[in-house]
């Protein structure tokens, strides 16, 4: 099989390919697979697009797509069979995913389709990073390039696979003024265009979700064979997965990555990607390795692996509990090989030249580390000190939403003190800028990551740890990796 060949495919084959032999259903196959077909080169322009906003993401394009067929293959193994219906629905919606990776889907700006809300958002803590300020009135509307376009990244990230779902039904203009549609055979766009936009969508859900969603069946098309039903559940699952566990080092090419030169956390992900062999199933584990040894350069980027390993082994056990649970049948691959421990990683993904030790931080007494780094360690004798910094905090609040809102006049700050079951409770309110949850979240109350770090999906790796190397016995380094987490009452 050629780099990205999909009709050679087992899962093509069975499914959409023509049959040597004969084949009592070949008109039916070929309406299928002509669409597909007409789809496919339509969404690889639209997919191509990806990159102008993107340009630091690993390979988006119509190559990941084709490459969804050998990855569905691995999850499904000959557990989980499809029909050709249920294979055009999956293939369209392997197709239409990722598509709206780029502003080029949105048919109007990306600010628009977030929201004016969500958009002085994302550019008035982008620009904090950035400034070590918050924006002026002016700076929020017109924000720097380079602000902007980070913005612009963060939003098509977070809107995509809703945008993704209304692909299907969205038209664009030919230069004689005809619509276009992805899908342009009107039957399966209307039957089948709803079903492919949620599955579309559905990659970025929780797996929670995807039962309520997908619980139904829905029957064939009236020139199709009565067999053909379609279970949306089964391709939702498969479709994850796939997307999921679709890393090798055809996603981030060296020559690509020369070219583009990313930055940052995106670099150790294209180092990491750049190493990995094309994964095989090995009894009921996806099994990874990497094509030559990681240096002590890139100690970040074989932790950054690791982790990304785990978040699709921990997709794959969802999933399979999921199956489990309804009494569905459960698909060939349930775990990733070898990321239960740094060392049985590193059997794996070898490393030249230093070797990772696992330093996470475990917390067991929560009230003495509070009363060791707060109360009187930190206040002293004057816990007064501590209601004098939440007015302050609330009163910086009020003068920033005065700055940012011309014609704001009524701030007000609220100190109360209630009693409830015997216990005393200062509250203090303000109705100043306020934060959405993201920033409190993720910025406030997460304790573990550093400001700045994005939030990613599994497929593209939850929080990045920070590797960090130290002298060792002999000539090789020692790379550790610390994270914190707690146990106890409160």
């Amino acid at each position: 099989m050629s780099e990205h060949d999909y009709t050679s495919t087992p899962l093509w084959q069975d499914t959409l390919g023509p049959r040597p032999d004969g084949d009592a259903h070949a008109a039916q196959r070929e309406r299928l697979r002509t669409s597909y077909a007409e789809l496919r080169r339509k969404a690889a322009v639209l997919l191509k697009e990806n990159e102008r906003n993107m340009p630091d993401f690993t390979v988006h394009d119509i190559s990941h797509v084709d490459a969804l067929w050998e990855t569905a293959d691995l999850v499904c193994g000959r557990q989980v069979l499809l029909n050709p219906a249920e294979a055009y629905v999956l293939g369209c919606a392997f197709v239409l995913h990722d598509a709206a990776m780029g502003e080029a889907a949105y048919g109007t700006s990306v600010r628009d389709a977030l929201g004016e809300k969500r958009w002085r958002d994302l550019v008035s803590v982008e620009y904090y990073h950035r400034k070590g300020c918050w924006p002026d009135r002016e700076a929020l509307n017109a924000p720097p390039a380079e602000i902007a376009d980070v913005c612009r990244a963060n939003a098509i990230r977070e809107t995509h696979a809703e945008q993704a779902r209304r692909l299907v039904d969205q038209p664009w203009r030919s230069s004689t003024g005809n619509e276009i549609f992805l899908i342009e055979e009107v039957q399966l766009r209307e039957v089948y265009g709803p079903l492919i936009g949620d599955l579309a969508a559905s990659h970025w859900w929780p797996v929670s979700r995807l039962a309520g969603e997908f619980g139904h069946t829905i029957g064939s098309l009236p020139w199709q064979p009565s067999e053909w039903t379609i279970e949306p559940l089964k391709l939702a699952c498969v479709l994850r997965l796939a997307d999921a566990a679709q890393i090798d080092s055809r996603r981030a090419p060296t020559l690509l990555f020369s070219l583009r030169g990313p930055r940052g956390t995106a670099r150790e992900h294209w180092r990491f990607q750049e190493h990995i062999s094309r994964p095989h199933l090995k009894g009921d584990r996806i099994r990874y390795t990497s094509l030559r040894p990681f240096l002590s350069k890139d100690s970040a980027s074989w932790w950054l692996a690791l982790d990304y390993l785990r978040g699709i082994d921990e997709e794959l056990k969802s999933v399979d509990s999921l199956l489990h649970d309804l009494g569905r049948d459960r698909l060939a691959a349930r775990a990733v090989a070898g990321v239960d421990s740094p060392e049985r990683f590193a059997e794996l993904f070898r490393v030249q030249g230093w070797r990772p030790i696992d330093a996470t931080v475990k917390i067991t007494d929560v009230p003495a580390l509070v009363k060791s780094l707060g109360g009187e360690q930190l206040y002293g004798d004057e816990p007064e000190v501590a209601v004098r910094e939440l007015i302050q905090n609330a009163q910086d609040a009020v003068q920033a939403r005065r700055a940012l809102q011309p014609g704001f006049a009524e701030g007000r700050i609220e100190v109360r003190l209630t009693e409830a079951d015997g216990a005393w409770c200062l509250e203090i309110r303000d109705n100043g800028i306020g934060m959405d949850e993201e920033t409190l979240v993720h910025g406030l109350l997460d304790f573990g990551t550093s400001v700045g770090v994005p939030q990613a999906s599994a497929t593209d790796c939850q929080g990045w740890p920070t590797a960090v190397s130290s002298p060792a016995a002999g000539s090789a380094s020692a790379s550790s990796r610390s994270s914190f987490s707690a146990t106890g009452s409160n």
